[in-house]
């Protein structure tokens, strides 16, 4: 188990229940072949590798238990080293830089408890915050100073992978800072109640629909069909509002405003170009957006 806080616990066996649970709800709520679909797509991908790039420092004196942790690190696609004791912790630490450290807590010399003191209390920088996970055999709890949480032994690599997502956040590269200016999923959040498989469900949804609608609204504009061009906009700008796509939408009410007729419609085109130059961007967002939900 992982344990968070004094009493927050995680288990495979109430997950497996939580989640049958869930599918019984979403099975209510729409058709099941769909939700079954991305509930299998979700599954599969959070079976694979976690995607992220980390250094992690193993305290650990016992061989086995070296091995078999350095083992489980490299099939997560993570770095590793490892440390005897808490003494060779804190030597490593001043010359090379780590995400997360997992600490054993009875090692020679230098125990876990002394070594994450000496951390949170000595050091200064990054280095003094940086992520401590306890692994410990015993009922050790989280509410110990200076721990972040605590994984017991044996430890599962279904579990640690989890630990690892939970405290080591991956630093967001330029590409994903300028796409992320597009959308905000807060709404989308907020009416799915954070439900990872309904808000990839409706992000698949616009990424289906939406680009072949503003393509027909394209259409509508170079022959003036305002009609249609109106019903289309007053569709999407919905769309745009769930992912949050802010300029589009208020492009799209615009639009769908101005097809009322009078002078205003020759505003039109240079509104549409406006919106048309939005979609390959918040598509790109929205993808980005899509794989970090599969794999929260």
């Amino acid at each position: 188990a992982i344990f968070w806080g004094k009493a927050a616990t995680f288990d495979l066996g109430f997950q497996r229940v939580a989640e049958g649970l869930l599918w019984l709800i979403l099975a209510r709520e729409t058709t099941a072949e769909k939700h079954r679909d991305i509930w299998e797509r979700l599954v599969a991908e959070s079976k694979k590798p976690v995607q992220l790039k980390a250094k992690v420092l193993v305290a650990e004196d016992n061989p086995f238990n070296q091995k078999v942790s350095q083992r489980q690190l490299a099939r997560l696609g993570f770095e590793s080293e490892i440390a005897n004791n808490g003494k060779e912790v804190l030597q490593l630490l001043e010359k090379t830089k780590f995400d997360i450290i997992l600490m054993d807590l009875n090692m020679p010399e230098m125990n876990g408890y002394e070594a994450c003191a000496h951390i949170r209390q000595q050091l200064t920088g990054p280095d003094s915050k940086i992520p401590i996970i306890a692994l410990s055999g015993s009922g050790l709890t989280a509410s110990d100073p200076g721990f972040d949480a605590v994984l017991k032994k044996p430890i599962q690599e279904a579990l640690l992978a989890q630990v690892i997502r939970q405290f080591v956040k991956q630093p967001v590269s330029a590409e994903e800072a300028e796409v992320s200016a597009y959308i905000h999923l807060d709404y989308l959040r907020e009416v799915t109640q954070a439900s990872a498989v309904l808000m990839v469900e409706l992000v698949d949804i616009f990424l289906e629909e939406v680009p072949d609608a503003i393509k027909s609204m394209a259409t509508h504009v170079q022959n003036k069909k305002w009609r249609p061009l109106r019903e289309l906009a007053h569709k999407t700008k919905a769309n745009f509002r769930y992912v949050g796509a802010d300029e589009m939408f208020t492009l799209a009410d615009t639009i769908e405003r101005y097809t009322a007729g009078g002078s205003l419609v020759d505003q039109i085109p240079d509104l549409f170009t406006k919106l048309e130059a939005l979609i390959t961007p918040t598509c790109a967002a929205l993808e980005l957006a899509r794989v970090n939900l599969i794999a929260s």
